[in-house]
């Protein structure tokens, strides 16, 4: 959690969670959006082979469409579209893994090893909360009460799969 925090501009808060029954983390982070739509906007975030796929070029028109808004309304819905398209959530789950690589590069050595890292996300405005009992008043994660809030949520992460295995391993 720190070490996407420490790294990702766009993060405000992570929970990333493992079931024992899996081999990788899924996560529920806070994300600032407008940070977020800045890094798209200048193509810190790159959005590749969307012309590959029709449904990528859909969501990708539609992406665009709500970066120029300011709205509380269209920012929700911006997070409800990358929510909702495996392809837009994996480019931003790219784009954090790599700032995290990046900063590993740059001070010499690993922040992360690669068991560590998230593979699967839910983006949200503020999900942890104190008045949900998920904070500390010190803004510590309370690990226990988030697993059970978000459940639900990290079942259905979890029932999705992995957005960063490498899935030519598995065919060796």
């Amino acid at each position: 959690e720190n070490a996407y925090l420490s790294t990702c501009p766009i993060l405000t808060q992570a929970f990333v969670y493992g079931n024992p029954f899996k081999n990788y983390l899924v996560g529920v982070v806070g994300v600032d959006v407008p940070a977020m739509k800045k890094s798209i906007e200048r193509d810190e975030i790159h959005f590749r082979g969307i012309h590959s796929n029709s449904s990528y070029y859909e969501a990708f028109q539609k992406l665009k469409s709500l970066l120029g808004s300011n709205s509380e309304k269209d920012e929700l819905e911006l997070l409800k579209l990358i929510n909702s398209h495996t392809f837009l959530k994996k480019t931003i789950l790219n784009f954090l893994n790599k700032q995290i690589q990046d900063i590993s590069k740059s001070e010499g050595k690993k922040l992360l090893q690669s068991f560590e890292k998230i593979h699967n996300l839910y983006l949200a405005v503020n999900p942890l909360t104190i008045e949900n009992n998920l904070i500390t008043p010190t803004f510590k994660v309370k690990r226990n009460v988030c697993g059970e809030y978000f459940k639900d949520r990290l079942d259905l992460l979890y029932d999705e799969g992995s957005l960063i295995k490498d899935d030519r391993a598995a065919k060796l």
